[in-house]
């Protein structure tokens, strides 16, 4: 659940009067910045996690504007907003000074891309080292979307507490609660199947020993990319469900994008089949072909052999 924070009209790069938010999760400490025209459906122009390090900003008093210069999906944006009374930018140029202040970071991969946002043990001005998650915070995944893989909590740079893991390529989810980086008690795993919303029950305990993982085995199986989908293949076969079953519901929970890929791969695999096929009619006619002229050949030649065994016995007859 979001709640608001605070709500500004604001022009944004001297061209669209739109509307400026901050918001927070309810449960979170990481506000967010998002810009909107706010009577339209267009969703977010501009999108920002608000932490120590996210966005550096210039406040111009003079004409009450401010510079936005951050990373989005690996790439630098610059945006100029200005805003539209005094007392609005006054209040704005104040929260960002305590942002400053947080204890939350944002950090990010190699890429750029948004790697993590939330609470850290030792805050660093560097923006992608290893400081470790503590507290609240959100992992993300490193792919073009850069979607969200974990939300929740951390303690020394691990998995410990509530939180819900999300899958890269699909609509699953699955909400636990985990201790020192292991999935404990009983779960739930999301799913959508004909256009409704499921769950499935996840007992970690016994998953883990039908698994016959060790604590370390299930760090790595929990910190993989696919650990939702595979932890919903596994929990489908628990529950006794078929093979084509659980390929089917598989299918209907990818994102749409996903989708088309997995469409695009059977077409191609189809196509290679039909041309393997084809390959094979060509190579049975050449054989067959070939067998015919092999024995076409192979018969003339004992035709001739025959007729030249012949003429010998009759040169033998006339010469006795």
């Amino acid at each position: 659940m979001v709640m608001s924070i605070k709500k500004f009209d604001v022009m944004y790069n001297e061209k669209l009067k739109l509307l400026m938010n901050i918001s927070a999760l309810e449960k979170s400490v990481i506000p967010i910045l998002t810009v909107n025209d706010k009577e339209s459906n267009i969703g977010n122009i501009l999108k920002i996690y608000l932490t120590n390090n996210s966005v550096e900003t210039v406040f111009n008093k003079k004409d009450m504007s401010v510079d936005f210069e951050f990373y989005s999906n690996g790439r630098k944006v610059k945006s100029n907003i200005v805003f539209l009374t005094e007392k609005e930018f006054d209040e704005c140029k104040e929260y960002f000074d305590k942002i400053i202040k947080s204890k939350n970071q944002t950090q990010y991969y190699a890429s750029y891309r948004i790697r993590y946002v939330g609470g850290v043990d030792d805050v660093n001005t560097s923006d992608y080292y290893d400081d470790k998650y503590n507290g609240y915070g959100i992992l993300f995944y490193d792919n073009l979307k850069n979607s969200k893989k974990y939300q929740g909590n951390f303690n020394n740079g691990i998995f410990d507490g509530d939180g819900t893991f999300f899958d890269y390529k699909s609509n699953l989810l699955v909400k636990l609660s985990s201790t020192n980086g292991v999935p404990n008690r009983k779960s739930y795993i999301y799913y959508k199947y004909n256009r409704k919303t499921y769950y499935l029950e996840v007992d970690f305990c016994k998953l883990w020993i039908d698994l016959n993982f060790d604590a370390l085995a299930i760090m790595k199986y929990v910190d993989n990319n696919d650990f939702v989908s595979n932890l919903f293949k596994h929990v489908l076969k628990f529950n006794n469900y078929k093979e084509h079953e659980i390929k089917e519901i598989m299918f209907e929970n990818l994102t749409p994008e996903e989708k088309d890929k997995a469409l695009d791969k059977k077409s191609e695999e189809v196509q290679m089949s039909i041309k393997k096929l084809e390959k094979l009619k060509v190579d049975t006619k050449f054989a067959t072909n070939l067998l015919v002229a092999s024995l076409g050949i192979n018969f003339l030649f004992l035709t001739i052999s025959l007729s030249m065994y012949k003429d010998k016995i009759w040169m033998g007859y006339f010469l006795l």
